[in-house]
């Protein structure tokens, strides 16, 4: 066996692990696994991932400067990895808005800066064009925020990754805010018919969270 066909079943393998994250005990089980692997570009940033979804279950900022510094040693290594840099940008991110700091110009750029390079690396990464959108969602105006901008990035994330389930929901409700009530519920409706996301761990959520605006909706 090859050192890379060892590491492509190895890092199958943990990616299993991680999308089985709501089992309980697996996403510890997760990162003690990716904590023990070879401290390579590829299990660097699969540990930040991991650490993300802890810190966003546990609401630590501790997490999410941890996933930071692991993704910041994984592009080191290898910076032409898309999801590295990616997730490089949702760890900022996270800690931002745990700190109360996302709208920080000097946080703002580099989370840009690394969505800009994740697109750059994968134009079809829909992820990317979801970050981008809340940021320029979530800025004012005066800081370079743009819900019509915004609008065109959450369109782009569902076009280019229908099966990610996250998409959904910021769309609609930027559908909403722009008053297109019929646009949002065939969003939503969409969400709901999503029958292999990818990630099943997360989609349940997703998928209640647009069932509760759909009826929202529907009953205006």
């Amino acid at each position: 066996m090859t050192p890379l066909l060892a590491l492509a079943l190895s890092t199958a393998a943990l990616d299993a692990q991680y999308f089985q994250r709501d089992r309980p005990g697996a996403l510890d089980a997760n990162i003690a696994a990716l904590a023990s692997a070879p401290a390579d570009a590829e299990h660097l940033w699969r540990l930040c991932r991991a650490l993300i979804r802890r810190g966003e279950r546990a609401k630590s900022s501790k997490d999410f400067e941890s996933a930071r510094r692991r993704c910041e040693e994984s592009v080191a290594l290898d910076s032409k990895t898309a999801d590295a840099h990616f997730w490089l940008g949702v760890a900022m991110a996270r800690y931002g808005e745990a700190k109360g700091i996302l709208r920080s110009l000097s946080l703002v750029k580099p989370i840009r800066a690394e969505m800009a390079k994740t697109l750059q690396l994968d134009p079809k990464h829909g992820g990317a064009h979801q970050v981008l959108g809340q940021v320029l969602w979530k800025l004012p105006r005066f800081a370079g925020g743009d819900k019509k901008k915004a609008l065109e990035e959450f369109e782009t994330a569902v076009r280019l990754t229908p099966r990610h389930t996250a998409n959904y929901v910021p769309l609609a409700e930027a559908l909403v805010y722009f008053e297109r009530r019929e646009d949002a519920l065939r969003v939503l409706d969409a969400a709901l018919k999503v029958t292999d996301p990818a990630d099943p761990a997360a989609a349940p959520e997703h998928a209640a969270k647009a069932k509760a605006l759909l009826e929202k909706l529907r009953t205006r």
